[in-house]
């Protein structure tokens, strides 16, 4: 059975005026798009909140350095200030006269452990156990440390033992580099 050209054009037409015409469009919906830019300016907003938060404290003067190693890529960042020890950004604990308050330690004054610092530590750690997971690579257990040059060796061993309690098990020191380049 074959149609001629005539009624394929007769069968196109009728089809045409069997298919109502679309809508005109009277107005725009924009709350989706409003919604979209409400969360791309939370998300800035927290960005660089963070971005900046760790660059605030003054009072660190970093030791100098000649290495060209490249920094980690999934690491959890802590600040030793002079005033207070920052975990990504968020203050953790106080620092008096270069010490972490006895109240602070596991086992007071004489302690190593901060337990607030080690808990903070411990929850960064899940959560990038959990990115690994997800990726399928072996989770980072590595932190990075950013300290004043004049930090005392017993603030710096506090913190380390207290990461090391937290599984963290490889650290990198920020320092600036040397003049010299």
């Amino acid at each position: 059975m074959s149609i001629t050209i005539r009624e394929a054009r007769s069968l196109i037409r009728k089809a045409t005026r069997r298919v109502p015409q679309g809508e005109s469009i009277s107005h725009l919906n924009i709350t989706p798009m409003m919604d979209m830019m409400t969360i791309l300016l939370v998300f800035m907003i927290m960005s660089a909140s963070v971005a900046t938060s760790s660059q605030t404290l003054k009072d660190i003067i970093l030791p100098t350095s000649s290495t060209n190693a490249p920094p980690p890529e999934e690491a959890v960042g802590v600040v030793i200030g002079k005033t207070t020890i920052l975990v990504e950004g968020k203050p953790v604990v106080d620092v008096v006269n270069g010490d972490v308050p006895a109240s602070e330690k596991a086992n007071g004054k004489y302690g190593s452990q901060v337990e607030k610092l080690t808990n903070i530590l411990t929850k960064h750690q899940s959560r990038l156990k959990k990115i690994a997971q997800a990726k399928g690579i072996d989770p980072s257990r590595e932190m990075t440390i950013i300290a004043d040059r004049d930090t005392p060796y017993r603030l710096l061993f506090t913190v380390l033992y207290s990461a090391g309690k937290a599984e963290f098990q490889q650290y990198r020191m920020i320092v600036l580099r040397s003049s010299a380049e």
